[in-house]
């Protein structure tokens, strides 16, 4: 979804690029074109970093089940684990 958003943005930029250089460019065209790839890199960049938490809060989500597991499977108790016994 986010490499949707990414390209959405992308050929928004892209029209509105060209519309605006239809008559030819001029200063005004280039700030406004600035300011548009400057939001775009901004939203692609917030995107990449809400990613980035979700895939890290998904492996500490599945690092804490299958640690569950493996308590339950060998009967350990979990105040015996040790830091290092944790999977990675």
């Amino acid at each position: 979804m986010d490499e949707l958003k990414h390209v959405a943005r992308e050929v928004r930029d892209d029209a509105k690029k060209a519309w605006r250089g239809a008559d030819g460019e001029d200063p005004g065209d280039k700030a406004a074109n600035l300011g548009d790839d400057v939001r775009r890199n901004a939203a692609n960049a917030g995107d990449d970093m809400r990613r980035a938490v979700r895939d890290t809060q998904d492996k500490a989500h599945h690092t804490g089940h299958d640690l569950d597991d493996d308590l339950h499977r060998t009967g350990r108790d979990p105040a015996d684990i040790e830091p290092w016994d944790v999977p990675r």
